[in-house]
Formats: structure tokens, sequence, C-alpha cells
């Protein structure tokens, strides 16, 4: 039987194919403004997802802001309620760990909503277990890829950073 160490290590090994939609270095972040970087990936029910890189240089720092979503969804934010969510995040993760290589950031930032609107209803909110996944995923890995980590609670959102040690 395999623990549950074991078992969370499989998830994040086996993420979805996903594609790059524009190369992207330290010699193509822009000095002002921001530049999107988008990868695509497609789930087991077909749904095509988004996860978008804000990438800017300011005071001589590489920096991005991610978000991910659904592009097949008016409500791009909202819970699917569908599963599959740990390879999602194991494809996130990928992702991520591509683009650090390709640009290798000073510092990466992304938030993580405590409630978000249900698919079957967007004028109702439920509560998402996004910070506390967010959370341990931050704590198992930024400091393997090189990063310390910190948040900022602001009731509605958990905002997280991470800056290159």
């Amino acid at each position: 039987m395999k623990s549950f160490k074991q078992y969370i290590t499989e998830l994040f090994e086996k993420p979805y194919k996903w594609t790059l939609r524009d190369k992207h270095s330290r010699d193509t972040v822009p000095n002002l403004g921001t530049q999107d970087v988008r990868y695509y990936f497609k789930t087991d029910d077909g749904e095509t997802m988004v996860v978008r890189f804000g990438n800017n240089r300011r005071e001589g720092k590489f920096r991005t802001h991610i978000d991910f979503f659904n592009d097949n969804s008016n409500s791009r934010f909202s819970l699917t309620g569908k599963g599959g969510a740990m390879k999602i995040m194991s494809t996130i993760l990928d992702i991520i760990k591509d683009s650090i290589k390709n640009v290798d950031y000073d510092e990466i930032r992304f938030s993580a909503s405590k409630k978000g609107y249900t698919s079957s209803d967007d004028n109702k909110f439920a509560t998402t277990g996004r910070v506390k996944l967010y959370r341990t995923m931050v704590k198992r890995f930024a400091g393997k890829m090189g990063y310390k980590s910190k948040e900022f609670d602001d009731k509605k959102d958990v905002d997280f950073t991470m800056e290159k040690k």
C-alpha cells in the first residue's frame, strides 16, 4: 500500500501535455509594461485551460503574475466541480517550472480567492480550498525551485509572493 506522501508525489508527476503560445526569456521581457505569455492544455473532459504569465521588468527585477482559467467558460474563475484538480495543478506546476527555466524570475506572484462562483450558478459563492492547496504547493515546491515565499491575507484573497533566494 502506498503512503500518502508517495500518492501526492505521483499526482504531481502526471501533468497534461501543454503548449506554449509565446516564447519568452529575460531578453523578451519588456522594460516597461507587461508581456503576456500563455500556455494551453486540454483536460480529460475537453476543457481548454490557459495559464497566463504577466511578465514585466521593474527596478531591475524580472517579475511575473500568474493566473489560470478555463478558456471555454464565461465565468473564467468559477469552480467547475468537475474534479481533476490535482492533475490540473500538476500541469500548472510543470508549466511554472518551464517558465522559470525560460525567464529565471526574481519574483513570482499569484493569488487565491477564499470564495468563488459556482459553475452551476454564477450568482452563488462557495468556499474554495484554493488557499490551502496553494499554500501546500508553495511550501513543498518553492524552496526546491530556489525561492522563498511570503503571503498577504486581505480577508477576501491570499496573495502569494515567491522571491528568488
